[in-house]
């Protein structure tokens, strides 16, 4: 009730009833954020009303994510971790956790509040248990994920260290490829838009315009396909031959999709196996990245590996 501000939410929408006690059984992943006060408060109340009235209404920013910056940001260093291997039915669903809605809770006065959450719309489940009287009772509970013990050890893999590392990170050129983008893409996605999303975080990792460009005279590379490029990075950044060739499979299963050839189901193998390598080369990104200078020019970082 602190959080979202019970008292204002129910000056604001009078004849609203929220149940905070069934919200309150839910885990909250609460994400805080300073911004400055720039407008004026016109313009915060009414942004519309201050925006050029001969615009493309059509328009949009190709990477902008579904939520605010700063919950995409805390998504993708939650999805570092390895969800995939704590997970009892990884063939199933990998995930350890869902986002079905976010609520903003926003300090600004002059900022009209958000419909108050309802617990309704999450998932609960109908569990019987039996009472010390042997008497057998029916309740609602919250649905949830059940993961291997060693899921504990998420406090040790998203810490300050890390966020301190993605604060270095995101500033160089080698994070300004859209990676978190299409990382939190893949999280929010399902089946083969999961598949190519994923995937898309290894182009965007390691890939260059120049792989698909003219021969380049005097390149020691030219000789190797765009495909083969991406092998020997993910080889050499992972220090493991076997993730590059396992690329190559998902590449080809990512190409009969795209161009529509003959195939047959897609497995959970294939699925998950993206998903650890997308997981894995853009964690190990934000390493280089934040400790190692030679990674301050990405186009010479991504040329070097394949030396």
């Amino acid at each position: 009730m602190d959080l979202a501000e019970a008292d204002r939410i129910q000056r604001t929408f009078p004849s609203s009833k929220v149940d905070w006690k069934r919200l309150s059984r839910f885990h909250w992943l609460i994400v805080e954020e300073d911004i400055p006060l720039i407008a004026e408060p016109g313009a915060r109340a009414l942004p519309i009303m201050y925006k050029p009235l001969k615009r493309d209404l059509g328009a949009f920013l190709p990477h902008q994510g579904r939520f605010p910056e700063a919950v995409e940001e805390a998504l993708f260093l939650m999805l570092l971790a390895p969800w995939e291997d704590w997970a009892e039915v990884p063939e199933v669903d990998w995930r350890g956790f869902r986002v079905p809605w976010i609520y903003t809770a926003d300090r600004d006065l002059f900022v009209r509040m958000q419909a108050p959450p309802q617990d309704a719309s999450l998932t609960w489940l109908p569990v019987a248990f039996t009472d010390v009287y042997g008497e057998t009772h029916e309740e609602d509970q919250p649905a949830h994920y059940t993961l291997a013990d060693e899921a504990s050890g998420l406090p040790t893999m998203v810490n300050q260290s890390l966020w301190e590392d993605w604060l270095i990170a995101s500033k160089t050129p080698l994070l300004a490829a859209p990676v978190a983008h299409f990382l939190v893409r893949a999280f929010l996605s399902d089946h083969i838009d999961e598949f190519l999303a994923h995937l898309m975080v290894v182009e965007a990792s390691l890939g260059l315009k120049a792989d698909y460009g003219p021969k380049q005279k005097g390149n020691l590379h030219n000789n190797l396909r765009p495909t083969d490029r991406m092998v020997r990075r993910i080889g050499k950044l992972l220090c493991d031959s076997v993730a590059g060739e396992e690329y190559r499979h998902l590449f080809d299963v990512r190409s009969n999709y795209v161009h529509g050839r003959q195939m047959g189901e897609i497995s959970s193998a294939d699925l998950k196996s993206a998903r650890t390598m997308a997981r894995k080369i853009a964690a190990r990104l934000i390493q280089v990245a934040a400790h190692d200078t030679a990674a301050t020019n990405r186009e010479a970082y991504l040329v070097s590996l394949l030396d």
